[in-house]
């Protein structure tokens, strides 16, 4: 019984700290629901490498030009 007390304690402060999180950081939503809404727009047959490729091209863009990796994740559809 104490056990699933402890459980659902640290499940809740676990919820909280993400909620905190994803309000502290909006990007992290819109870049996840682009990359989503490119995926089922292309429907790539290998998942696992079209996303390696997909975020790798915003580490590429950072190193270029920091404020395109930001700018990059408004591009819907774009192929990476």
């Amino acid at each position: 019984m104490e056990r699933e007390a402890d459980f659902e304690r640290r499940k809740e402060a676990a919820s909280v700290d993400a909620k905190q999180y994803l309000a502290e950081n909006p990007q992290l939503k819109q870049l996840l629901n682009d990359f989503v809404a490119t995926v089922l727009a292309q429907r790539p047959a290998d998942i696992r490498s079209f996303a390696r490729d997909y975020f790798n091209r915003f580490k590429s863009d950072s190193q270029q030009n920091p404020s395109s990796a930001s700018s990059a994740s408004t591009q819907h559809g774009s192929k990476p």
